[in-house]
């Protein structure tokens, strides 16, 4: 019999721990979950541990979202990326990348579990088209 396929891995970045755990409980169900609260956790834990895809909060202490996604992209090039935040006017650091090349999509908190998790899904499958550019 042939084992399962490895499940795909999903990264979540909130400096809210309740926000981070309560959506890892919610993709646990799908993939092999990990939460940082800190970008730089996040960094530490990409040292060992490559994800598929990630969720990442913009509006983070220390280095902000964007920055660790544009980060992601050079150490992790097929990891796909869904930025999200709760304000809805911090989209400059979206934007500013955006400038440079990069493209993102940007969701906003509060978001369905469902819709979560089929943007995920979706970016997936979608491969290179929907990663980092």
């Amino acid at each position: 019999m042939d084992s399962p396929l490895p499940r795909k891995r999903a990264l979540i970045l909130d400096d809210d721990r309740t926000v981070g755990n309560t959506l890892g409980m919610i993709l646990s169900s799908r993939y092999d979950v990990r939460v940082a609260p800190t970008a730089e956790d996040a960094i530490n834990l990409i040292a060992e541990w490559i994800p598929d895809v990630a969720i990442v909060d913009i509006l983070l202490p220390g280095m902000n979202g964007v920055d660790f996604a544009l980060l992601l992209q050079r150490t992790c090039p097929g990891c796909c990326v869904l930025l999200f935040t709760g304000l809805p006017g911090i989209i400059g650091e979206v934007e500013s990348a955006r400038a440079d090349g990069h493209v993102f999509e940007v969701l906003e908190k509060p978001i369905a579990p469902l819709f979560m998790l089929d943007r995920i899904a979706a970016t997936l499958a979608a491969g290179p088209a929907a990663r980092l550019q």
